[in-house]
């Protein structure tokens, strides 16, 4: 599986690449909105991961723009700040799933 991680959090960038790759995906990681967009642009992806609080594009609206764009990959959002609210916004929206952070790498597993 090919899974694009969108997150501000160099930190967890890394962990969740990590994690990933040793389960036997390829990962692509992308530091904020703008650049996710820029390379959905180029490539395909079996997974988005995306935070949710990112600093001027926030996951919601990647969320909006990537379904704008006819982009149908499962869409998981990530956030430390989770409210039932936006996690009904989000899978309204079209997430594929809603996760708290933080996470165990079974969480990851299982996505």
């Amino acid at each position: 599986m090919k899974v694009l991680i969108v997150d501000d959090d160099e930190q967890l960038r890394i962990a969740l690449f990590s994690t990933l790759k040793h389960l036997g995906h390829e990962c692509i990681l992308a530091q904020n909105a703008k650049e996710a967009l820029n390379i959905l642009r180029k490539e395909s992806f079996d997974l988005i991961l995306s935070d949710l609080k990112m600093p001027k594009v926030d996951g919601i609206d990647l969320l909006k723009q990537i379904k704008q764009n006819n982009i149908n990959t499962p869409f998981v959002i990530m956030t430390a700040f989770g409210t039932i609210e936006t996690a009904v916004l989000a899978i309204k929206l079209g997430a594929f799933d809603f996760i708290v952070k933080p996470f165990s790498k079974e969480t990851i597993e299982k996505i």
